[in-house]
């Protein structure tokens, strides 16, 4: 199931989309990595995320 993680960085506001949980914390990290030199918790990134799609958060 395709899960979107939208960045908590003040004025950033990239929405990453993968097709599932694995692949969201790996993208996730990657761009933390790359545009804010920082890192996310992997449980952070999973929490945060949502159905692609639904506009509804996990929960």
């Amino acid at each position: 199931m395709a899960r979107l993680y939208k960045c908590l960085d003040v004025g950033c506001g990239a929405e990453i989309v993968a097709a599932d949980e694995e692949a969201l914390v790996e993208a996730v990290q990657s761009h933390m990595a790359d545009a804010h030199d920082s890192f996310e918790l992997e449980d952070v990134i999973i929490d945060m995320s949502t159905e692609a799609g639904d506009g509804k958060e996990k929960g």
